[in-house]
């Protein structure tokens, strides 16, 4: 409860999950239900491993253009559950609970004041007009009000490749997939020597925001970091 009460402020009245009465947007009982990723795991795509590496066999054998992957939650019920309705059935009021688990991992483990520039995932066009929002862009509405004038940047990087959700992509498509998926709308010199921290809602394989670490990386940036609400498992 002592975490609970230091990361979370006690501004509502009734616990998002279970709807009792408590003094923060997730009561304790609740919080502690959540399903974290165990100690075991692998340092650069956080993927649970049973033995005593600290990287796993994929990440050994591929190129991680990204320095940093911070996550603490796993892709499991109930988190998934109010993300999919979040996502797929419109369901907004559920970005405050998301929000709020977002800035723990980046008030706590990113340090998100450290970084030159913070960009939310982007969605095509296409899916943006679908579905009305960008699920990454809209969770850090909470991270937004509780740090003013962080250097949050939702236009200068555009997916101009609509490619299908990773998590119903096979494992030796998705790189191909992704490959000239994003794009900057801005100058490598705008973007040179930074430090810059890219927010997603779900990691799968990584794939992503290696994608897109690689594709700022080859544009000057100096480090490349990922902040994720949940990865599956």
């Amino acid at each position: 409860m002592g975490l609970l009460t230091k990361i979370f402020p006690t501004f509502w009245h009734y616990c998002k999950l279970c709807g009792l009465p408590s003094g923060n947007l997730i009561c304790s009982t609740c919080f502690e239900e959540l399903e974290l990723l165990p100690e075991s795991k692998c340092s650069l795509c956080k993927i649970p491993i049973i033995n005593n590496s600290k990287i796993c066999l994929n990440c050994e054998n591929s190129h991680i253009y990204y320095d940093n992957l911070f996550c603490t939650f796993k892709y499991a019920t109930p988190l998934n559950k109010i993300l999919h309705d979040f996502k797929y059935k419109g369901n907004v009021v559920h970005s405050s609970l998301l929000g709020l688990l977002l800035y723990q991992n980046l008030a706590t483990l990113a340090h998100i004041t450290d970084y030159d520039l913070i960009i939310p995932t982007p969605l095509h066009k296409d899916k943006l007009k679908q579905r009305g929002f960008n699920q990454s862009d809209k969770i850090l509405d909470y991270t937004r009000g509780m740090i003013k004038k962080l250097p949050i940047n939702n236009k200068i990087l555009i997916r101009c490749k609509n490619t299908d959700a990773q998590a119903q992509t096979k494992l030796a498509d998705r790189n191909h997939n992704l490959t000239d998926a994003f794009k900057l709308t801005c100058n490598s010199r705008d973007i040179s020597g930074l430090k810059i921290l890219l927010v997603d809602d779900v990691v799968t394989t990584g794939a992503t925001i290696n994608c897109i670490a690689q594709l700022l990386k080859s544009n000057g940036a100096a480090t490349v970091d990922a902040c994720c609400l949940m990865r599956t498992v």
